[in-house]
């Protein structure tokens, strides 16, 4: 007995560390949805049930839209991240959807904590336990963090909530955009009406949920405790320093 999806598609189009997989388990208590996680993570097979690696396919356009239609023949929608692919099939992706469709903008305005936990995730080989990853922080893991490498992350992750959100308007597709800080950061009454406004801009009736079970702050999985283990911690700190209005402070 299924269980009928709802006839639109959602797409959560985010960077790395910015709350995506939170808001991604939300969207997926309702019995309406069913979305699939990062798609087009090169990764993929390595820890996804169906094994799929849909980017290995994925060189153009037409392929693209092969995957997508492959996509929705048991889900209807995804979440995926930025720098999982070129700025054009991200382009193309994003206007294949319709009036109809339903596309969430997630980003991070703190550049500076996102790019430094990318580069925490990738050398603890852990992107969504947080007590995993203090664990192997502390036990010494962590090699110093090349500077022009949090650059790079850091332009990638910009792009979300300016290029693609200009791009977007430009095409004058709807979408609700949210930022990590709103998810995490604000008060409990705020976050409870941000979940509320969610489900509002996708037109599905809100389902029960634990909202600490998805965004609070044990949920978070950087913070001091684990940024005073990198080796040139102050070196980073030096090197932003006078950006901090652009980029974000560390703590």
């Amino acid at each position: 007995h299924m269980i009928q999806l709802v006839d639109k598609k959602i797409v959560i189009f985010s960077h790395s560390r910015s709350g995506s997989s939170s808001l991604f388990y939300l969207l997926n208590t309702h019995p309406g949805v069913n979305l699939l996680g990062e798609p087009f993570n090169p990764y993929r097979e390595k820890w996804a049930p169906d094994k799929k690696n849909y980017i290995n396919d994925v060189k153009s356009a037409t392929d693209l839209d092969l995957a997508l239609a492959d996509i929705y023949k048991e889900h209807n929608g995804f979440k995926t991240l930025t720098a999982q692919m070129p700025v054009s099939l991200n382009e193309h992706l994003l206007s294949s959807l319709g009036e109809n469709d339903k596309i969430i903008l997630l980003h991070r305005k703190n550049l500076l904590q996102t790019a430094v936990s990318i580069s925490i995730s990738e050398q603890t080989g852990e992107w969504e336990n947080a007590k995993l990853i203090k664990e192997r922080v502390q036990n010494g893991c962590l090699k110093p963090i090349d500077i022009e490498e949090l650059k790079g992350f850091m332009r990638v992750a910009s792009k979300v909530g300016t290029y693609y959100r200009d791009f977007l308007l430009g095409n004058q597709q709807s979408f609700y955009e949210v930022t990590y800080e709103d998810l995490y950061l604000s008060t409990k009454e705020r976050r409870v009406e941000l979940v509320d406004e969610i489900f509002n801009f996708l037109e599905l009736p809100l389902p029960y949920f634990n909202l600490d079970l998805f965004f609070s702050k044990r949920k978070i999985t950087n913070s001091f405790e684990t940024y005073k283990h990198i080796p040139n911690l102050d070196e980073i700190i030096v090197e932003f320093k006078d950006e901090e209005q652009k980029v974000g402070k560390l703590f």
